[in-house]
């Protein structure tokens, strides 16, 4: 995340599980990896709800959601490429803390939490988790990067990720560089013209931020 964009990178894995017992993995057609990113710009934080990290990082885990049930939906006619599992993962240990319990507790748990902001963003991954994912059967749990990525690709993947995200957040900056350049142009000929509108009180940006890995597992 940085003062003048926001960047989200996600890495979609299917990994083959070996049931216990089994001689050998079936056979699966869900493509192994899917990337993803995007960007917004800072004069949209407000309207995103992005203008805190854990926010941010929840606004991801949609975006993951998202590309999860695309995944799931697609493939749940066939036993052999059916998704029984999927692993959302980021970096914020404060995230996957909150988002797993108000999973389990809400929306009793939700009025505990103090700040509106921070209260709808959780309630809208909530409600995606139930409705995009438990109603299709699929088991959906949130890990801490650090703690999950055990093996070289969930590594790999994870690395990606964080490029993407830097990508979409450069991609986000120069586009607002481009039309702050091209206000400051308009106000130089018209020197009627008013000052430019900025948000204020963003987070600091922070260099080593990941993007969000989203691994599926069927």
């Amino acid at each position: 995340m940085q003062r003048q964009g926001l960047g989200i990178g996600i890495v979609q894995q299917a990994e083959i599980v070996v049931a216990e017992g089994a001689k050998r993995a079936r056979a699966s057609h869900v493509s192994p990896t899917k990337e993803k990113k995007y960007s917004v710009k800072r004069e949209l934080f407000r309207a995103q709800n992005v203008k805190t990290k854990d926010r941010a990082n929840m606004l991801a885990l949609l975006h993951a959601l998202g590309m999860a049930h695309d995944t799931v939906r697609k493939n749940g006619t066939e036993e052999s490429s059916r998704v029984e599992e999927v692993v959302l993962v980021t970096s914020s240990p404060t995230v996957v803390e909150s988002v797993n319990h108000h999973i389990q507790n809400a929306p009793e748990s939700l009025e505990q939490v103090p700040k509106m902001n921070d209260r709808l963003m959780i309630k809208r991954v909530v409600k995606a988790v139930k409705k995009k994912l438990f109603r299709r059967g699929v088991n959906i749990s949130i890990a801490v990067a650090k703690e999950y990525n055990t093996t070289g690709a969930r590594v790999r993947a994870s690395a990606r990720a964080r490029t993407l995200a830097r990508q979409g957040g450069s991609k986000a900056c120069k586009s607002r560089r481009q039309r702050m350049r091209a206000q400051n142009d308009d106000s130089t000929e018209d020197p009627m013209a008013g000052p430019t509108d900025v948000l204020t009180n963003d987070p600091p940006e922070d260099p080593n931020e990941p993007g969000i890995q989203s691994t599926s597992t069927g």
